[in-house]
């Protein structure tokens, strides 16, 4: 994200807040700790939109941690799709089938602010009707890595205090 063409990046944390914003100590970005992160989703998406400025910005894009082929030109790809767009959800998808990330537009920036629970973004979209641009970019916008052995599968690494007991 910080190798494409996004204006500021915001990350949100929650579980292992500290470990996360230390990794991330030094680099350009803002952090916002979701304090509700465990009840799921739908948090962490409305703590990030309420902890951004959302004057003169058009979009935001939203982009999960553990998605690693997303790369700086699928992101720059989007946002090309996004500023030839009218106020409509861009999604990056691989051959039709959507995933992320996801540009959502600033007609549902109010309505993102008051998500809960593991409720995504789904929701919003359909209960505004914006309508949705699916841009291919691919598997890397299917793929994401959830488990121990999508982690290592991917390149990532398992500290022995992280496995389960």
């Amino acid at each position: 994200m910080l190798r494409s063409k996004l204006d500021c990046v915001t990350v949100v944390t929650g579980h292992r807040s500290f470990e996360i914003e230390a990794a991330l100590w030094g680099l350009p970005l803002f952090s916002a700790f979701n304090k509700e992160f465990v009840q799921g989703m739908g948090t962490s998406l409305a703590c990030g939109f309420r902890n951004i400025s959302h004057a003169n910005l058009d979009g935001v894009l939203v982009m999960l941690a553990d998605m690693p082929d997303i790369t700086a030109a699928h992101i720059n790809e989007l946002l090309m799709a996004f500023q030839s767009s009218e106020a409509m959800v861009v999604r990056g998808s691989d051959r039709g089938k959507p995933g992320n990330p996801v540009i959502m537009p600033s007609a549902l920036f109010s309505n993102m602010c008051k998500l809960d629970g593991d409720q995504g973004a789904r929701d919003v979209r359909r209960r505004r009707l914006v309508p949705i641009r699916l841009v291919d970019i691919g598997f890397a916008a299917l793929k994401d890595v959830d488990t121990t052995d999508e982690v290592l599968a991917a390149g990532g690494r398992i500290e022995a205090s992280e496995l389960p007991q």
